[in-house]
């Protein structure tokens, strides 16, 4: 019992936590907004950060990155998405309508018609998935799959928009005659990439949104282990006012209950470790079958039983197999002479098929199978 409520204290301070998940949570937000909105990520209105007085200077050249794209989504959108003077107006590339004339382009200068950007990309923009950690990761992937692919009729890299042709290919000045176009530009020299800082940020609020899950994961584990501790507590407290006979073989049933548990979550484990190969999405596909992937796990074990298959193994472990046959009726028996004669194959740690408990003739199983089942398979859940 003092082992049992040890183990029930430990899950409970694992329950509470340390502050870490609500420190993940900050991460991950702190993260996407220095992503969206550069530099600290609390402007209300995003800016052009990065040095030069023009298009090309903020959103860059075939030769040289976009000082001000690199360091937000909200200005490479804007390089992007946004109208300027002359052959540079009336931009649709982003959306149906043109969008407002970004007329300045200095730095510290705020990014004309945010506000109607936002609003168009919630309506033409596939709709906006939970900032899961596979979802940031899959969207990185994406982004930096898009800077890599080659573009224009020369097939630069290190773009996003359209570099178009001719002399001044790649020049991302919004000036469409001239075959400029709107563009950013995420390179150090021709052809070669350096990816913006806002992808780094992406990749941080992934890592603590990855955390976070698992944070979450554990606090789901803890709980169910009190469950288990709390019925653990009382089973015991039961069974230690049960008359002797009824305690009889209890430990050879424990031990059998719990050998038989440990060879179901043996096999259990070996199935996530051969199916999933090592891989997220393989064994994302037998989440079903309990399995869970664990990145920071040893090779050839990445994909492995969560807690909650163990407790799903335990439960399989549990089932009785022994006892009176359906058709024996013990309660029939009035006598303790014939309900201890009755024939068939006892319990394991019982003497005959019924016994005689409490002045009744009852199935022998009943104490071993219902009053310590629940305490071998909790137990079980501290063992394994």
């Amino acid at each position: 019992v003092n082992k049992t409520v040890e183990k029930l204290l430990a899950a409970a301070k694992k329950l509470a936590g340390d502050g870490g998940d609500t420190a993940d949570k900050e991460k991950i937000t702190t993260a996407l907004k220095k992503a969206a909105y550069g530099g600290a990520g609390t402007d209300r209105v995003p800016k052009l950060l990065g040095a030069g007085s023009n298009r090309q200077a903020h959103c860059g050249t075939a030769n040289s990155a976009g000082a001000s794209a690199t360091i937000s989504v909200a200005a490479t959108i804007a390089c992007l998405c946004s109208s300027g003077s002359g052959d540079a107006g009336s931009n649709t590339g982003c959306y149906t309508a043109a969008t407002e004339t970004q007329a300045a382009w200095n730095t510290g200068t705020d990014i004309a018609d945010w506000e109607a950007i936002k609003t168009k990309c919630r309506t033409e923009a596939p709709t906006v998935k939970s900032a899961t950690a596979e979802t940031l990761k899959e969207l990185t992937r994406a982004l930096t799959a898009l800077i890599y692919e080659p573009k224009g009729t020369n097939g630069n890299i290190g773009y996003i928009g359209n570099p178009a042709s001719g002399s001044a290919a790649g020049n991302c000045d919004g000036n469409h005659a001239a075959g400029a176009t709107a563009c950013a530009t995420f390179t150090s020299a021709a052809n070669t990439i350096a990816l913006p800082a806002w992808i780094g940020e992406l990749e941080k609020a992934a890592t603590a949104a990855e955390h976070y899950e698992q944070r979450a994961q554990e606090q789901a584990t803890a709980e169910a282990m009190i469950e288990a501790l709390n019925e653990t507590l009382a089973a015991a407290l039961h069974i230690t006012t049960l008359p002797k006979e009824a305690t009889t073989g209890a430990t050879e049933a424990a031990a059998k209950q719990i050998s038989t548990s440990k060879l179901k979550q043996q096999e259990a484990e070996k199935e996530c470790n051969t199916k999933g190969e090592d891989k997220q999405h393989e064994c994302d596909k037998l989440k079903p079958q309990g399995c869970v992937f664990n990145p920071k796990g040893d090779e050839g074990k990445k994909c492995t039983l969560s807690e909650e298959g163990k407790i799903a193994a335990e439960k399989e472990a549990e089932k009785p197999t022994e006892g009176a046959k359906p058709e024996v009726n013990c309660s029939s028996h009035t006598t303790k002479e014939t309900c201890e004669a009755v024939p068939g194959t006892p319990p394991t740690g019982k003497a005959n098929v019924c016994g005689w408990i409490e002045d009744k003739c009852k199935d022998s199983s009943i104490l071993v199978n219902k009053q310590f089942t629940l305490m071998v398979s909790a137990f079980v859940a501290l063992l394994f």
